[in-house]
């Protein structure tokens, strides 16, 4: 404005003082001037400031806040401060209400993914706690001898965490209670149901007269006092080898299946599932198993299991396996991993859909007897191998390997028991001598034995390797497990 006003004044000035014929300064024709300029000057002074007063109130400032309101939006994103709307009109105001609802829209969008991340984080924790817990009740193998019987249980667990369980156990010398059951339901809730029935179900089996009545009071105890409105099929069993009595009670479970030259079905009366209905009526039933036959507890995932052409395992293909698996070896371990890993195998492309459990209880056939670790017992297996083997021309040779391993046991296992359990194989003779003794590897090579060396045991190996066909060592729950078996002969 004032260089606009000079370069008017002096043109003004020079214009007048041509038209006068002045060739020297006038100071009149100055004055006329600046009172020419100086009114214009103010008026545009005071349009110059009343614009700067407009600019900073309607620009500038409401620009300098939006920048202000942009710069911030994530330190109030993070302080959980409300978004600020900046006052104004026209497309700066426009442009602020807009910056101001987007700022919402993403702090909306942070809050729910947030939350949904907390959410997945719960779930996530939940799972895992769920899946230790599931483990921690249902181990994935556990194996049990008794004197007369073999039992050995699995289970198999999909991503999805269920709660079919199984349940394994001696009550005493005699009896081992057998159970498997499937909660309809997963996760954790399905879980913890599963841990408070087995547990009930422990506590109330053991000397009951009934089992009927031992399902009927699990029935109405989880109809009155579970908050998780859950159930679940069970089937329970106490076998007693000294009899080969199986007493029995179903709660809705499929069916277990009686073991031997043709599995099938064993016949039973069903009840309703555990936690289901009200004043429900099961019943105790009683089957007797002869020495070699044994029964194979499952959960239905077993049976569905569905390979990649989404074909079921399916319960005949079950039962051939079973049947299979019985012609080779009388071993429950045998039997149990045989169809576990057929499972496994015939959906090994698609992923677990369900659970599934697998027990197997054998009553084993020959005999069984515990000694103790004193060399007298000698002449007690002696008699004992003498009456089983029979007209066995090896009868002299079996007991000469077998006093030779009993007497290691006794002076250098620190045995407190000896278990001599004695078997008949399609394939031949199973001797094996189980202990409690510290564990050690009698078939480890020595440098100097080839059998025991002198700090734990004999010199026997050598004579034993003569006599026996084959010759196995493991541990197995703290105990040595030492397996000779001995061909058939043909013709006996």
């Amino acid at each position: 404005l004032l260089a606009a006003c000079l370069v008017y004044g002096g043109t003004r000035y020079l214009l007048l003082a041509k038209e006068e014929g002045i060739g020297t300064f006038q100071i009149e024709v100055l004055y006329r001037v600046l009172w020419e300029v100086l009114p214009a000057l103010t008026v545009l002074l005071i349009f110059g400031v009343m614009l700067l007063v407009y600019l900073r109130t309607a620009v500038s400032g409401p620009a300098k806040r939006l920048l202000r309101c942009a710069g911030g939006i994530a330190e109030r994103l993070g302080s959980g401060k409300k978004p600020v709307a900046v006052e104004a009109r026209g497309t700066l105001g426009a442009l602020s209400r807009t910056l101001a609802g987007q700022e919402r829209s993403v702090a909306a969008l942070i809050h729910e993914t947030e939350l949904a991340a907390s959410q997945s984080a719960e779930k996530r924790v939940r799972a895992e706690l769920a899946r230790e817990l599931q483990l921690s009740q249902t181990p994935e193998k556990t194996d049990l001898v008794g004197l007369t019987y073999g039992l050995s249980a699995a289970a198999r667990f999909s991503p999805e965490v269920g709660a079919d369980f199984y349940d394994g156990f001696a009550i005493d010398r005699d009896r081992v209670l057998i159970a498997a059951g499937d909660v309809w339901g997963t996760g954790l809730p399905a879980v913890q149901f599963a841990g408070k029935l087995k547990s009930a179900l422990r506590e109330r089996a053991i000397g009951a007269r009934s089992l009927g009545d031992v399902l009927a009071k699990l029935n109405e105890l989880f109809l009155s006092s579970d908050p998780n409105p859950l159930a679940a099929t069970l089937f329970v069993g106490i076998f007693d080898s000294a009899s080969g009595e199986l007493r029995f009670a179903d709660a809705g479970h499929p069916a277990p299946i009686l073991t031997g030259v043709k599995p099938a079905a064993l016949p039973l009366r069903p009840g309703a599932p555990i936690g289901l209905y009200p004043n429900a009526v099961y019943r105790e039933e009683i089957c007797m198993l002869q020495p070699g036959q044994g029964i194979f507890l499952y959960t239905d995932g077993l049976v569905n299991a569905r390979s990649k052409a989404k074909e079921r395992f399916g319960a005949a293909r079950l039962l051939g396996k079973l049947e299979e698996l019985y012609a080779r070896a009388l071993s429950a371990e045998f039997i149990t991993d045989g169809v576990v890993q057929a499972a496994e195998e015939f959906c090994k492309d698609t992923e677990r859909a369900d659970d599934f459990v697998a027990l197997t209880l054998l009553y084993a056939t020959g005999v069984q007897r515990l000694f103790k670790p004193d060399l007298g017992e000698i002449a007690s297996m002696r008699e004992l191998l003498y009456g089983w083997l029979g007209d066995d021309p090896r009868a002299k040779k079996m007991c000469l390997a077998c006093e030779e391993i009993f007497t290691n046991i006794v002076n250098h296992a620190g045995a407190k028991t000896i278990q001599l359990s004695c078997e008949r194989e399609e394939s031949g003779l199973v001797l094996r001598f189980t202990d409690d003794g510290k564990p050690f590897d009698p078939l480890k090579p020595s440098a100097e034995k080839d059998f025991y060396s002198y700090a734990e045991g004999g010199m026997g190996l050598n004579i034993i390797r003569a006599i026996a066909g084959e010759i196995f060592y493991r541990t197995k729950q703290n105990l040595n497990v030492l397996t000779l078996r001995f061909p058939v002969i043909r013709g006996l």
